[in-house]
C-alpha cells in the first residue's frame, strides 16, 4: 500500500490514476497525486528538491513540515533534506526538523 505524500500540479505522462479527479470537479483544476513510498518502508526521505516545481519557498518549507508531521504520527522513520543540511533519524528529531524549516533562509 502507497503511503499519500501531497497534491502537486499535473505533469505530462502522468497516469489516470494519479490525477486528483476530485479536485478537478471541485475547482476546475489539474493537479496530480503524489505518493511518498510502500507502507511500512524504511527511511522517508523529505526533500527540498521533492517540490523543483514550486517557486514559493514558503510553500515548500508549509509541504514540508505537513510531511515531517505526518510522519511523526505514524511514528516513520524520515530524513529532512534541505539544501544547507540533512536531519536524519535522531531524539528530538521532531523539533529539530521543524526548527530547521522555521529558520530556514533567515541567515542568508
Amino acid at each position: 500500500m502507497r503511503i499519500f505524500s501531497h497534491l502537486d500540479a499535473y505533469r505530462y505522462g502522468d497516469t489516470p490514476r494519479q490525477i486528483a479527479w476530485k479536485v478537478m470537479a471541485r475547482r476546475d483544476l489539474l493537479a496530480s497525486k503524489r505518493f511518498s513510498a510502500e507502507a511500512g518502508a524504511g527511511l522517508q526521505r523529505l526533500g527540498w528538491d521533492d517540490y523543483v516545481g514550486e517557486s514559493d519557498p514558503e510553500r515548500r518549507l508549509s509541504r514540508l513540515a505537513w510531511r515531517v508531521e505526518q510522519c511523526e504520527r505514524r511514528r516513520q522513520r524520515y530524513r529532512l533534506c534541505l539544501p544547507d543540511g540533512e536531519i536524519g533519524p535522531q531524539p528530538r528529531q521532531r523539533e529539530l526538523a521543524l526548527g530547521a524549516l522555521a529558520l530556514f533562509g533567515s541567515a542568508r
